[in-house]
């Protein structure tokens, strides 16, 4: 359950940190986002990225930390669940904070809440609070 609800997650994660910024990029000057890390990652890239948010929601420490380097790109990350929570609704969340490396130098930091739906599938809600 947890490989097809991140299969559904880490896009809606990519997006948030290259999609929409480069969709309003062309009114909003958003061209610092060209070099963003994520925008080098090839498949692989974004296999470990994707193995890793899937370790971190997985693990029952609320405080998980899984890092990941693709040697052959010399590209890595981390992602760390700084909160673990259950919302008014009785929605598991987690709030991760993805820290990604592209060599050359060219380094990222993202931070989202996702929370778990009744069919197992995390989705990003920015809106989830803790007792909410």
């Amino acid at each position: 359950m947890i490989d097809r609800a991140l299969r559904r997650a880490v896009p809606i994660v990519a997006a948030s940190m290259v999609l929409i910024p480069f969709s309003a990029g062309a009114q909003l000057n958003y061209g610092f986002m060209k070099d963003a890390p994520a925008t080098k990652f090839n498949d692989e890239d974004r296999g470990l990225l994707r193995a890793a948010v899937a370790a971190t929601l997985d693990d029952p420490d609320p405080r998980a930390r899984h890092d990941w380097t693709n040697p052959k790109t010399k590209h890595s990350g981390s992602v760390e669940s700084t909160a673990a929570f259950v919302t008014r609704d009785d929605r598991t969340c987690r709030r991760l904070r993805l820290d990604n490396r592209a060599d050359a130098g060219i380094s990222n930091r993202s931070e989202m809440t996702l929370c778990k739906a009744p069919n197992g599938a995390w989705h990003v809600d920015g809106t989830a609070k803790e007792g909410d």
